[in-house]
């Protein structure tokens, strides 16, 4: 029997849910707007969440034994 291994939010590795799950927990979710449109400082952000996308699933993976 093959059991699908799941990542930190209970999603199925690799499946559109689970790169759904973190794109929305980690790039979309409380962009700072309030001060106007600064360009510079969302990029930064992004950036910051897509590093912290990416530790997300490299952890999942490596706790699953998968790379």
């Amino acid at each position: 029997m093959c059991k699908e291994a799941t990542g930190s939010h209970g999603q199925i590795i690799g499946s559109l849910s689970y790169f759904s799950q973190i794109n929305q927990s980690t790039f979309w979710s409380n962009l700072p707007h309030s001060e106007g449109y600064d360009y510079n400082r969302v990029l930064r952000e992004i950036a910051s969440r897509a590093d912290s996308a990416i530790s997300t699933v490299y952890d999942d993976l490596q706790k699953r034994r998968i790379l």
